[in-house]
């Protein structure tokens, strides 16, 4: 053995990054008087909520830079990634939920661990990693993703019309798509929530989430300081070089391998089994891309079930609103329903209280497109929005549609 082999070998390795100083003054206080972020929450208490404060450094790594959200489970929060050098999102739980693993760490370890072959596989959101937080109050659950960018929903938000353009949408669909049918064959998920909001884009550029810490350095946040510090969410961001689409928000997603009849989705997305509160599954996904698609590309809810008095959500004027669209439901649908069973005559026709809109079928609410890009989209939304589950495509099968086809993609 020569001297060389005999010396030891060393490992270069790159050194962390420092923890930064944040501003502790100068930042603009929110009045007492006034409710912030969290505290607007149905039965908000500051007990439950992880205590977290910009600077923080958790598990001596992940330290908190931005709050990019809230919801009545969870914060959600920018940090550097001290011995990687890189940005995360950290997902902090209630610790009244952390009783309990939560599922959606679960859902996302599956997700992570589908077939990494599969063309899907990119674009969905999984775990990085996770871990627990120990305060006064309890122990607090913490699942750390890649941070995102804007979603589908507030991207739509500043078009003047609302309107996505074609070729935009149908590209993003080839994605969404994809990672849906990587839920439904390789993790045998239903992801039971699907919206806009549900849909991030990814950054090109690696050093968009730095504007994060200049900002909170130069113009801190505003804020509730306190036992418990509210802080203002700076949202998200809108880089200009954009990346692929992902699939997120999987926290209400439930097993396929399980029964399931319980109610689903908001209010304009619940499909038709969800309303007569039958079994659903993989196609109740599907519905919900259907509603999406069209609010995303016609800039407008294709139902919104609301009262006529103006009293709010109504599941029968939600039915009658697909009636419009769609025509009756199947007859075996009503047969013994506690709801609706009344609601119809034996041919099927609804004979209830609330009149069916005449002249508010797909084909006469589409008025973006012409000929035959017209007739195919009609025929791809329909595809996907069929009263009865199994009348309707599948995620890979509406891949195929000749409506997304790379000679119509519009550009």
């Amino acid at each position: 053995m020569t001297a060389l082999s005999k010396r030891k070998k060393f490992v270069i390795r790159k050194a962390p990054w420092p923890q930064l100083d944040f501003p502790k003054t100068g930042f603009p206080i929110i009045s007492t008087n006034y409710l912030l972020d969290e505290e607007t929450l149905p039965r908000f208490a500051k007990d439950i909520y992880c205590t977290v404060n910009i600077g923080d450094v958790f598990a001596s790594r992940y330290q908190i830079v931005a709050k990019l959200g809230y919801s009545v489970t969870s914060t959600v929060w920018l940090a550097r990634d001290l011995p990687n050098k890189e940005y995360v999102s950290l997902k902090i739980f209630t610790h009244f939920r952390s009783q309990e693993r939560p599922g959606e760490l679960d859902v996302c370890t599956i997700l992570g661990k589908g077939n990494s072959n599969h063309s899907g596989r990119d674009y969905v959101r999984t775990a990085c990693h996770e871990f627990k937080i120990s305060q006064q109050g309890g122990e607090h659950w913490c699942l750390v993703q890649e941070p995102m960018c804007n979603n589908m929903r507030s991207f739509q938000a500043r078009i003047t019309d609302r309107c996505l353009p074609l070729g935009l949408l149908k590209l993003s669909l080839k994605q969404i798509f994809a990672a849906l049918d990587y839920a439904h064959t390789e993790c045998k998920l239903v992801h039971t929530d699907i919206k806009a909001d549900s849909i991030f884009s990814r950054s090109n550029d690696a050093d968009v989430w730095k504007t994060f810490v200049d900002q909170e350095i130069l113009h801190p946040v505003p804020r509730k300081p306190g036992q418990y510090t509210v802080y203002g969410s700076h949202g998200f961001i809108s880089p200009d070089n954009v990346g692929t689409l992902v699939l997120g928000d999987f926290g209400s997603a439930v097993r396929r391998d399980e029964s399931h009849s319980h109610v689903i989705q908001q209010n304009p997305y619940r499909c038709p089994e969800a309303l007569f509160h039958r079994e659903w599954s993989y196609p109740a996904d599907i519905w919900n891309m259907g509603v999406v698609i069209w609010d995303l590309f016609e800039g407008e809810d294709l139902f919104e079930g609301q009262r006529r008095d103006g009293s709010g959500y109504s599941t029968e004027a939600h039915l009658v609103e697909l009636i419009a669209a769609l025509g009756p439901p199947p007859l075996q649908w009503l047969e013994g329903h506690p709801t609706f069973g009344t609601k119809f005559a034996d041919d099927g026709e609804y004979i209830g209280d609330i009149p069916v809109a005449v002249g508010r079928s797909l084909e006469s609410k589409e008025c973006r497109l012409e000929g035959v890009e017209r007739e195919e989209f009609l025929h791809f939304i329909r595809c996907m929005l069929q009263w009865k589950p199994e009348d309707r495509m599948t995620s890979k099968q509406l891949l195929d549609h000749p409506w997304l086809k790379p000679q119509n993609l519009g550009y």
